[in-house]
């Protein structure tokens, strides 16, 4: 005997209809907004079928916004909350002229605060969707196909989504780039401040120098004063020592880490943006690797690195683009590895890529690759370009392991 499928599982069916299907919620959220301004215009009725998860911004959106205003239309609304549906939710509008429909389930996606979803715009499979939902009403039957208007606004999705994406990144990094400005003035102050004390020690360590000396020419030779005068002076030369090494005050935040844990979390926040310019992010990392890492600083780099490596990627036509993070012990040291098959960096960029203010891009600040160097320096760690051919380009990160 056939199961019966339910409505939810019918419903989901429907959310695989594209290979793009992910969105984050504040684009799900101008999907609806668009959807809807044409109906704020009919003069006909208006049939609004959905289920909105009670509570969330979504269904906020749609009391403030939108149930408002159909106040003042003929419009019908089927609101399905209670029908046992579980984490799938829609918005169907229906009309003599106009339909759409968006179904989405903030379940499915692997990101927070994103969501699977499909999009129909005067189409026939509406009716379908409708029949599925609510099989026992009758509504204005869809007649047209319009194939080519669906095909557009997915495209203005895309490419909204992917804006979306870039400005959240571009925001993380303006702000790390932010807090590296004040971390850089802060350090800035501390070691003035401390060439200060340094100096007004060294001058008082002179003092007691000179006077150890008279000491060691007056005492007639006396064994004991002359064994404590050696005491003072190796003790002057110990913290002389001390206050060079002020020179070298870093302010990383080292403690020990499982590299496959760090960098897959990192890969994890870049995947979507990678997916939705058409590049498979590939991880190759043992299990087993342990390093002592600034977490946040180090993950900022890795970020860096695959966003610069997504953009040389967009620039490109060739076909299966992927970024490519793997780990490895290699003579004696870590080397994890960024690789991807962009395009060549000329020979000339090469050799001043890492330089503070170079970049290539026309909004750029060339200061990426410079504090991505300068971060991991101060967690014993360094960064270069391996290689970059026509075929691939691979920069590398070596590091101690602790065992």
């Amino acid at each position: 005997m056939a199961i019966k499928k339910s409505k939810d599982l019918l419903l989901r069916q429907y959310l695989y209809e594209y290979d793009f299907n992910s969105v984050s919620l504040n684009v799900l959220l101008g999907i609806l907004n668009s959807i809807s301004s044409p109906i704020f215009n009919e003069k006909d009725e208006i049939n609004i079928v959905l289920r909105l998860i009670e509570d969330k911004p979504v269904s906020n959106l749609f009391k403030q916004n939108i149930l408002p205003r159909l106040k003042f239309l003929n419009s019908k609304i089927y609101n399905l909350n209670n029908e046992g549906y579980n984490n799938t939710e829609f918005f169907i509008i229906s009309t003599k002229q106009y339909s759409a429909c968006v179904i989405f389930d903030f379940s499915l996606a692997e990101v927070n605060n994103e969501a699977i979803f499909v999009n129909f715009i005067n189409s026939k499979k509406i009716e379908e969707i409708l029949k599925i939902i609510l099989p026992k009403e009758k509504f204005s039957p869809e007649r047209r196909e319009n194939i080519s208007l669906n095909n557009a606004f997915l495209n203005l999705i895309k490419f909204n989504e992917n804006s979306v994406k870039e400005l959240n990144i571009n925001k993380i990094e303006n702000n790390n780039l932010e807090i590296i400005n004040q971390n850089l003035k802060r350090d800035e102050f501390l070691a003035k401040k401390s060439r200060y004390i340094s100096h007004e020690i060294k001058n008082h360590l002179s003092i007691i120098d000179v006077y150890t000396k008279i000491i060691e020419k007056t005492c007639d030779k006396n064994k004991n004063i002359l064994n404590a005068s050696n005491i003072i002076f190796n003790s002057i030369q110990n913290i002389t020592k001390l206050l060079s090494s002020l020179k070298n005050f870093s302010d990383a935040d080292l403690n020990v880490y499982n590299l496959n844990e760090v960098v897959s979390e990192t890969v994890s926040a870049s995947k979507e943006l990678a997916n939705s310019n058409n590049i498979e992010l590939i991880t190759d990392l043992p299990d087993n690797i342990t390093v002592i890492i600034d977490k946040d600083k180090f993950q900022n780099v890795l970020l860096n690195l695959i966003k610069n490596a997504t953009e040389a990627l967009k620039e490109t036509n060739k076909d299966n683009k992927y970024i490519r993070v793997a780990a490895q012990i290699k003579e004696g040291k870590i080397s994890l590895t960024v690789e991807n098959n962009g395009d060549k960096i000329t020979k000339k960029n090469q050799q001043k890529i890492f330089e503070e203010g170079f970049t290539t891009k026309s909004t750029g600040s060339g200061l990426g690759l410079y504090i991505c160097r300068k971060n991991l320096e101060e967690q014993f760690c360094e960064l270069s370009l391996m290689k970059s051919t026509s075929a691939i380009t691979v920069f590398e990160i070596k590091m101690n392991e602790v065992k």
